[in-house]
């Protein structure tokens, strides 16, 4: 093992000993232990090409436990040196990669391929190849559908981070590219909602869309997102009117659509959903129609949801249906605001986060949801686009942070420096927040770091919040 350049061999024999010892191998078939023994050394050769040798045998090993005694991924590790190597590099930059592909083992065969070299950004690309890989599943066949949609998103997933860890790819490109996968497997999704029930749920006169919300809205979203959705429908151009049975199918299709996403198959889930944001309130239904949902906003929803409809865009659905969307979204968002009361909403809802959601304690700082941290910008940036939209209506064609601090410059809303420094602030605390869940760590540092970003932020939200009224 030193020959071969181990710095710490006899640790590493040790780790080789346990698992000889353990119940894993023991319960091998004795074809099964042939197998192992085989794939071992070269398991062995290629960690000890990794800068930290031992972590990334100790993550091998843990993929071999997870894959488990099938014998066809042991054999497609022991029988291409290329899978091998990629995998043991993959992992030994990410111990979420590790995790990934033990949950997902099925993604070993993407290792066949050199990975991370093509990565796409662009979602009609991604639909295509998507819907090209659906029409190999057989008609009416629910579960082979969903193992498909799952196997996409979990491969393109695996790409993106390969590319990622391997510092291929800045962030934006990365959040573009898991948001862009989010809404072509969202899209098709739907597709198959709606193909599975069959012709008694009739939506031929009835556009039914997604609304994404936070992360997915923004195009900000990283590896562990979940998906903040909404689902409004409106009688399309030829009928005006719902019949009495829209609502009964929309929810069809929609609990459809949920049981999809959020199930797991032997090929894992496809994504977490939360619909906490529902078109008439937590209290209201989970779809609703386009008419309800601008009635609800307008008249009873609170200054949390408006805040929240800032980022919020159509990723599912039809041209006239996003049209419409985005001219209600215009009206919510351009009301006129009372400066004070809607100072106060925010402030006490941004207090409400720290006190019970903000993982910050006396020995680490919370960068996204503790004071001074990521959230700060943003509900900066939401109380100057809900503070000058009326008067300023181009705020709302954006729906990234970076982007609207830009566009406040522009407007003269924002001072310059002020505004660059938070657009600074915003990116590498989303970086970091993308490396720390690659490694799979908390979104935390010692105190002594961040302080000046943390004391810029507390100025901008004095000055900018604070004292705006």
């Amino acid at each position: 093992m030193q020959r071969i350049g181990y710095m710490e061999p006899s640790r590493l024999l040790n780790l080789c000993q346990n698992l000889r010892g353990s119940a894993f191998y023991t319960a091998f078939s004795t074809s099964g232990r042939t197998r192992m023994d085989r794939l071992m050394p070269l398991a062995i050769q290629a960690c000890a090409q990794q800068s930290d040798q031992l972590t990334a045998f100790a993550r091998l090993v843990a993929v071999i436990e997870s894959i488990g005694r099938r014998a066809a991924y042991l054999s497609l590790l022991t029988e291409n040196a290329l899978a091998l190597s990629q995998l043991v590099k993959l992992i030994s930059q990410s111990s979420w990669i590790a995790h990934w592909i033990g949950r997902h083992p099925v993604m070993l065969d993407e290792l066949l391929n050199p990975i991370g070299e093509e990565i796409s950004h662009d979602r009609a690309t991604l639909a295509t190849e998507l819907r090209r890989r659906m029409e190999t599943a057989p008609a009416n066949d629910l579960e082979r559908a969903m193992d498909l949609l799952r196997e996409f998103r979990h491969a393109q997933t695996l790409h993106i981070a390969a590319a990622d860890s391997a510092d291929l790819l800045s962030f934006e490109s990365v959040s573009t590219a898991l948001s862009s996968l989010a809404e072509a497997t969202l899209e098709e999704s739907m597709n198959v909602a709606r193909h599975s029930l069959g012709p008694k749920i009739n939506l031929d006169s009835v556009d039914l869309g997604v609304i994404a919300y936070g992360k997915l809205g923004s195009q900000e979203l990283g590896y562990n997102s979940d998906l903040d959705i909404v689902f409004l429908y409106q009688p399309d151009a030829t009928n005006s009117a719902e019949t009495d049975t829209t609502p009964h199918h929309c929810s069809r299709v929609i609990q459809r659509l949920i049981h999809i996403l959020t199930t797991r198959t032997a090929a894992g889930n496809l994504y977490q959903t939360d619909l906490q944001l529902r078109p008439s309130g937590r209290a209201g239904t989970v779809v609703s129609s386009l008419s309800a949902f601008e009635s609800y906003q307008m008249a009873h929803a609170w200054t949390w949801e408006h805040q929240a409809l800032v980022r919020a865009r159509l990723v599912v659905g039809s041209p006239a249906l996003r049209k419409a969307f985005e001219q209600v979204r215009r009206r919510i968002l351009c009301q006129p605001r009372n400066p004070t009361e809607l100072r106060d909403a925010v402030v006490s809802m941004r207090e409400r986060i720290i006190r019970t959601r903000s993982t910050s304690t006396d020995d680490a700082f919370d960068f996204k949801l503790g004071r001074g941290g990521l959230v700060d910008i943003e509900f900066i940036v939401q109380f100057l686009m809900l503070r000058w939209a009326g008067e300023y209506p181009q705020l709302i064609d954006s729906r990234r942070t970076q982007t609207i601090l830009h566009m406040l410059i522009t407007h003269h809303l924002l001072d310059p420096t002020l505004g660059a420094t938070l657009s600074d602030i915003v990116e590498r605390y989303l970086q970091m927040d993308n490396r720390f869940k690659l490694q799979e760590k908390l979104s935390q540092v010692c105190w002594s770091e961040l302080t000046d970003e943390r004391d810029a932020i507390a100025n901008a939200w004095q000055k900018l919040i604070i004292n705006s009224a």
